[in-house]
């Protein structure tokens, strides 16, 4: 099981941005960020109504995602044609070793997703709404946003374009003017998510391309991975939810062609997904959804259509036919025992390993000093939240790959004499004693822990 300490660690960048954000500063302009801007105005807002815990930040992910997991179960009933694939996907996504563990975290993969999937669903829903070219506005714009909270979901763009087609072909009041009601509704989805691009997006800084854009790019250095690296984690990804992809392989195989063409929407999604994944680097933990969705959604549906085959007596196929519902009901159950069993450990392990206890240490010593800075410069935004201090807005994402790319020991020093912090946490990542040596200058060494690659650094006064 994956560490969810781990996760903690990495929601500390949103929190922090949202915490900045309340204080005055811009993101883009004061505040550097790599992602879009929609979580983290939400975020702010969610705050300043329940309050800065992580309780409650994750509680807005929660509800989100919630959206999301619905949403998958609506399509799955549209595909399969029965209520029952669209429960049997969402326990299937429940179960999946992903969902839960991305759905506990203040991390914007999966309630990115999930937009996008209320969004698709809304085209299927509206095939018999009375005022549908309003409903197909509301699509494009939620899909807008759905790429402000992050920019990886335009990956569902052709699986959500594709979805029109069927709804079209059996809504039952559709004239011979077919194809100029496709037209019609692919221009309002697109005129809506026109609108709410440029309402959201950061166009009005100069430095938002560079940010947003430049930083998911590959440059050629040690943090960026080949094509087969990234083709080797999809396989990863795939082995994660290992149940859930056999289940997922086994049913497909068996359920037959005609289900096949009706499942093409969930195929386009996970096959583009490989195909743009293939070329990320690295793969992170948001995109295990990519495959886990897609895949309970066409287990769901296979399955659902397996279990409806009859087994007539002119039918030499039915015994076969019967041995594959015996397979599937095999494969669901491996998939639906493993997945419960994954969530369970995630459930009681939440907020007690090893790394939390660690930072229990770190945490005390922020506290004795707490009241001399309100600034710390540090990799690990989120312990710094947790002891109610900041880091400055321009190192609100310092991550590996920023401090590789464009942010130099000059620039950081720069940094440093500017906001004359009392302390420097640097815990995320491992650093070259030269790059120690040249950052910490005036400082002295406090804390050293975890094989020496956390370090707490305090500010040394004239008089010492």
């Amino acid at each position: 099981m994956p560490d969810l300490a781990r996760l903690d660690r990495d929601e500390g960048f949103n929190i922090m941005k949202a915490a900045l954000v309340e204080r005055g500063f811009h993101l883009y302009g004061e505040i550097w960020s790599d992602q879009p801007p929609l979580f983290t105005y939400l975020l702010v807002g969610w705050r300043r109504v329940f309050g800065p815990s992580d309780a409650a930040a994750r509680s807005l992910v929660v509800i989100i995602t919630c959206i999301g997991l619905a949403s998958v179960g609506r399509i799955a009933t549209w595909i399969g044609r029965t209520p029952a694939a669209g429960l049997m996907a969402v326990l299937l996504l429940v179960a999946a070793r992903s969902y839960p563990k991305l759905s506990m975290a203040v991390m914007i993969g999966l309630p990115a997703i999930s937009v996008a999937l209320l969004s698709v669903w809304l085209m299927i829903a509206s095939r018999r709404w009375r005022f549908r070219w309003i409903v197909m506005f509301v699509c494009g714009a939620m899909f807008a946003c759905s790429m402000q909270i992050k920019l990886f979901t335009f990956i569902l763009a052709p699986m959500a374009l594709l979805t029109l087609l069927p709804t079209n072909r059996d809504d039952p009041r559709l004239t011979p003017r077919r194809k100029s009601r496709i037209i019609c509704d692919v221009a309002l989805v697109f005129v809506g998510f026109a609108v709410i691009t440029l309402y959201i997006a950061p166009f009005e800084y100069q430095s938002w391309q560079h940010q947003l854009i430049l930083t998911h790019l590959k440059s050629g250095l040690a943090t960026d991975d080949t094509q087969m690296a990234s083709l080797r984690s999809i396989l990863m990804r795939f082995l994660e939810d290992g149940p859930l992809m056999l289940a997922f392989f086994s049913t497909m195989i068996l359920a037959g062609k005609d289900n096949f063409r009706r499942l093409l929407p969930m195929v386009l999604w996970m096959a583009t997904s490989i195909l743009v994944l293939s070329q990320a680097n690295p793969l992170w933990g948001h995109h295990r959804v990519m495959f886990s969705i897609p895949a309970a959604v066409m287990t769901a549906v296979a399955t659902a259509a397996i279990f409806n085959l009859q087994n007539r007596a002119d039918n030499p196929l039915g015994a076969l036919r019967n041995k594959s519902q015996q397979i599937a009901r095999v494969m669901l159950t491996i998939a639906l025992g493993y997945g419960a069993a994954s969530l369970v450990y995630a459930l009681t392990t939440l907020g007690r390993t090893r790394e939390d206890l660690l930072d229990a240490e770190v945490l005390a010593e922020l506290a004795k000093r707490k009241s001399q800075t309100l600034w710390v410069i540090s990799d690990d935004p989120h312990i710094i939240h947790k002891a109610g201090l900041l880091v400055p807005p321009e190192t609100a994402v310092l991550s590996l790959k920023r401090l590789q790319r464009d942010f130099t020991e000059e620039r950081l020093g720069q940094i440093i004499e500017a906001y004359k912090p009392q302390m420097l946490l640097l815990a995320r990542h491992s650093y070259t004693q030269a790059f120690l040596d040249g950052v910490t200058v005036g400082y002295r060494l406090v804390l050293k822990k975890n094989k020496e690659r956390v370090r707490l650094f305090e500010r040394v006064t004239p008089s010492e």
